[in-house]
């Protein structure tokens, strides 16, 4: 068995940074069932990583891609999908009544924090300027 050394990889990936994260990503791939370019021969993921590394099997493109897609919050086919989901719901969303709602609003919520029907008053708070520099002072 060739022992994978870091000099090996990095004549091809020559940061140390971006070797290490490249090296991890490929084997949470590997991990993750995804296909071998080389032989096991017994070795854990991220040394068959390295030595894939190091016989120019991955490319650090296709590793950098994999990093974004692991840490990649949204998906951007999931954003079309929401639209479509919206039209749908747009008739609904029209046809709701207020009433019925705010009933409905007070079962889940509890009665008591829902007083007021009318929801378009603001309410008023009155701040006495003179109180709140008094106690800054103290």
């Amino acid at each position: 068995m060739a022992r994978v050394t870091v000099e090996d990889c990095i004549e091809v990936i020559p940061n140390r940074f971006e070797l290490i994260l490249n090296a991890s990503q490929r084997a949470y791939d590997i991990g993750l069932g995804a296909p071998l370019y080389i032989e096991r021969d017994n070795d854990k993921n991220t040394v068959v990583a390295l030595r894939e590394i190091a016989e120019k099997h991955v490319t650090q493109r296709e590793l950098e891609e994999g990093i974004v897609r692991r840490y990649q919050k949204t998906n951007p086919q999931d954003d079309d999908m929401d639209l479509k989901i919206e039209d749908s719901n747009a008739d609904v969303i029209d046809n709701i009544d207020e009433d019925e709602l705010l009933a409905a609003m007070k079962n889940v919520l509890g009665s008591d924090t829902f007083e007021d029907k009318n929801t378009n008053e603001i309410p008023s708070f009155e701040v006495d300027i003179n109180d709140a520099d008094d106690e800054s002072d103290d």
